[in-house]
């Protein structure tokens, strides 16, 4: 499939490499609103296509597929006008900031019968089928705990006063959208929808989450996923029973080693 990609930001740079690697993706376009910083990420990567107004990326007849990796707050505008173009998407995480743009582009892509994707690997990797299986022998669920503390490069920049948009209120960013999501993606992939959510954060003056607490209520235990960017912790998921415990360490994006 014939790919084109809208945004040139680091996740760009780290998905393209992997992209290039797949026999069955060729990557041959590349939006960016300044020509110069998409002709040096087209030229790092060998495509062939610099686009600097979306609509003509989208007009591009050869581009099956778009990938979409620029701030939250656009996230839903993009896709949309991608599937509403006859493209297939593959959009970055967070899928869009509510459940209502997340609905509609679901309704959208079914009506046009395109797919469409977060691109978040979670669920796929290796680890994550082990501790499917392996749930059962820890006897009725208490407690499960997940943390991701990651200090942010960007964060004395948004003390500064000058944010980006990871860490802006105004593009969607913050700790639950930008990194809270792993453990939602990990917890709810696990165990499905909880029948509460409660979130607790701590909050820049400008109003954006730098860490916070999400608690989640399920019928017979609690959850609790931590996140942070303005600080860094030892990460990782304990999942408690009546019968015993499961640790997966290190960060859950990228465990590979329960334990228990």
């Amino acid at each position: 499939m014939k790919l084109g990609v809208i945004g040139t930001g680091a996740i760009t740079r780290s998905m393209l490499t992997e992209y290039c690697k797949c026999d069955n993706f060729e990557v041959n376009a590349i939006y960016s609103r300044k020509e110069g910083t998409g002709r040096a990420m087209a030229d790092a990567f060998s495509i062939t296509k610099v686009y600097t107004a979306l609509a003509d990326l989208l007009a591009d007849e050869e581009i099956e597929i778009v990938y979409v990796a620029t701030p939250n707050s656009i996230h839903f505008s993009q896709a949309k006008a991608a599937l509403i173009a006859g493209k297939h998407v593959i959009c970055e995480k967070p899928f869009t900031p509510t459940v209502a743009e997340a609905l509609e582009l679901i309704a959208l892509a079914k009506e046009k019968h395109l797919l469409l994707f977060e691109a978040i690997t979670l669920a796929h990797h290796p680890h994550y089928q082990y501790i499917k299986e392996n749930l059962p022998k820890l006897g009725k669920l208490k407690v499960v705990t997940a943390t991701f503390c990651q200090f942010s490069s960007r964060y004395p920049a948004l003390l500064a006063g000058n944010p980006s948009p990871v860490l802006n209120h105004a593009f969607a960013g913050g700790a639950l959208m930008d990194i809270n999501l792993y453990n939602i993606h990990f917890i709810v992939g696990l165990f499905g929808a909880p029948k509460s959510v409660r979130y607790f954060a701590n909050r820049h003056e400008s109003g954006v989450d730098t860490s916070g607490i999400l608690l989640l209520e399920y019928e017979d235990f609690l959850c609790q996923c931590t996140a942070a960017k303005d600080s860094a912790a030892r990460n990782g998921v304990q999942i408690i029973g009546v019968e015993g415990f499961m640790e997966i360490t290190p960060p859950i994006l990228t465990a590979s080693s329960p334990e228990g």
